[in-house]
């Protein structure tokens, strides 16, 4: 159950094993592949840490390359332009054990991020795999720092962790989340067997707490695998973590396949306060089910928020992905880019750098570590706003704005077309974001979805003017003949406030048969497409929301 497939290299001779020969930073022509690193954004800088890179030895190209473990945290400065092949990559000694398939947790000041999970090649570093510390990275401001250990605050609950690799990591309110992940004998010291892990961890970064919590909204056992999570402050009131595909296992020990997928047409998400899980049906171009893939969020001014979900790997049909989609939120509607570029990768990381660029760290294809990354020492960038790849990072470009497929949808089908699983799942995404008091003295509110619609559809204001003064005559014609429903309709009433109609309150819900514990999402290893769906006879509140 290796996460990140180390491949078999050949060599000439024993001499090439002469890691000493190899740099953490090669040069662009040198530069072969780079894969499993995390990486995170603080301040002007990012810092990616980790992972695997292959090389040409002495920039002298070779049908035998040497792949090695990263053995320095690496850091490029954002506050300036630059293009891929001759960006300064900065190394950053590491005292740390050296990692594939961790999770990053930047802290709330943006000064630190703290490493957790991961496994050591060949184990070489487990000694340091243990439940007694947790490892930080001081940033200094200029793009380099310091690692540190750090005690946990309630050492008996740390202690009771199983340390993986592979689990869904995001960061809100101080506290980093893990979900699920895979133990091996890489993951922790003196660990003999493999085993999925069920549930979720968190670290409170204030009080330096640990938290153990499950997590079957996921799955039917609570696990997953490579798949990712983005937190989305936007919506709720304390924001939302979305756990975005991954495979799904058994609890059972052992080296084994993937019990299943998880899709991308029911998503599941939760409130990081409460805890409490939700659900939701998208529609559009759904991915198809993978891990191994990356994705990015970010925050439009019109209210909308846009996930962008690139590559990834599916082990029953053995492909490589290299597509891009992008899951527009509140309409819960995925769209495919038409915009390929790099070639199929897995096992990248990416983050928003600057105002509108991704920033795509490493990938792997099927062909290995020998075949040289398309993307100059192993970086790409794409324009998140105009949907298209860069050869440069432009350190000076306009803020973030959702695309034009994403503001025609919103205009020609909008928010009142979203199916939405529950009103409580509805509220979320129809709070109030802005009070304002008019001319007359009386309050002005506004919604998320409204502000979408208005953003969006703000060209036919003039319309919308001429149909508000024909609406007031004919109700002053009206006013004249019956008397005023003023006050029938609640001001609180969001459905109405939206222009949607409000949902019929209902006891049970039809489910997809791809779902057999009802929140998972998960679909089955032996038919990885939507089944047929069954009824499932059970409250709504008590199927999706986490207990």
């Amino acid at each position: 159950m290796r996460l990140y497939t180390d491949y078999i290299l050949t060599l000439a001779s024993s001499s090439l094993w002469t890691f000493t020969l190899a740099q953490d930073v090669p040069s662009a022509k040198a530069f072969l592949r780079r894969s499993g690193a995390a990486a995170t954004v603080l301040g002007d800088y990012v810092y990616f840490d980790g992972g695997e890179l292959s090389q040409w030895v002495d920039d002298k190209e070779t049908d035998h390359t040497i792949a090695q473990t990263v053995n320095s945290t690496l850091s490029i400065d954002l506050s300036k332009s630059w293009s891929p092949d001759s960006v300064e990559i900065r190394t950053i000694s590491k005292s740390g054990p050296r990692l594939m398939g961790q999770g990053v947790w930047p802290d709330a000041d943006g000064g630190s991020f703290y490493v957790w999970g991961g496994h050591s090649k060949n184990g070489q570093d487990g000694k340091e795999l243990t439940t007694t510390s947790v490892w930080r990275f001081l940033a200094d401001g200029e793009g380099a720092g310091s690692w540190t250990k750090e005690m946990p605050a309630n050492p008996e609950v740390y202690d009771s962790f199983q340390l993986s690799e592979g689990g869904a990591y995001a960061t809100a309110h101080n506290t980093g989340f893990w979900i699920g992940g895979v133990a091996t004998g890489w993951t922790q010291f003196r660990r003999g067997n493999t085993q999925p892990i069920s549930g979720m961890a968190s670290f409170n970064m204030a009080d330096k707490t640990w938290r153990n919590d499950t997590a079957f909204d996921v799955s039917n056992f609570g696990t997953l695998s490579t798949g990712t999570a983005e937190y989305v402050a936007d919506f709720g009131p304390n924001g939302l973590i979305f756990v975005l595909g991954g495979a799904t296992y058994t609890i059972l020990a052992g080296d084994r396949p993937p019990d299943g997928y998880r899709d991308f047409r029911n998503l599941t998400f939760f409130d990081p306060v409460s805890r409490e899980w939700y659900w939701q049906s998208s529609t559009g171009d759904i991915p198809s089910p993978r891990l191994e893939f990356c994705t990015v969020g970010v925050s439009s001014p019109d209210g909308t928020y846009e996930i962008f979900l690139l590559g990834g790997y599916n082990t029953l049909s053995g492909t490589t992905f290299e597509d891009l989609y992008v899951l527009s939120l509140p309409g819960f509607v995925w769209t495919k880019v038409d915009a390929v570029e790099g070639g199929p990768r897995q096992g990248q990381t990416c983050v928003v750098a600057g105002k509108r660029h991704m920033l795509v760290i490493g990938g792997m294809n099927s062909d290995g570590w020998g075949n040289k990354d398309a993307f100059p020492q192993g970086l790409g960038i794409f324009d998140l706003s105009e949907l298209k790849w860069s050869t440069e990072y432009d350190a000076d470009a306009a803020d973030y704005v959702a695309s034009d497929v994403v503001k025609d949808w919103y205009r020609n089908t909008g928010i009142q077309s979203v199916q939405w699983s529950s009103e409580a799942t509805q509220e979320l995404f129809s709070r109030q974001v802005n009070e304002s008091q008019d001319e007359t003295g009386s309050k002005s509110k506004f919604t998320n979805t409204g502000a979408i619609v208005g953003g969006v559809v703000g060209g036919l204001a003039v319309l919308g003017l001429i149909a508000a003064a024909i609406f007031l005559v004919r109700r002053r014609k009206q006013r004249r003949r019956t008397p005023s429903n003023e006050g029938s309709h609640s001001s609180g009433d969001v459905s109405l406030q939206n222009g949607m109609k409000k949902p019929i309150e209902i006891d049970s819900i039809v489910l997809p048969a791809e779902l057999p514990s009802q929140e998972s999402g998960a679909i089955s290893k032996a038919s990885p497409v939507e089944l047929a769906a069954s009824p499932v006879n059970r409250n709504i509140t008590e199927c999706w929301t986490a207990r």
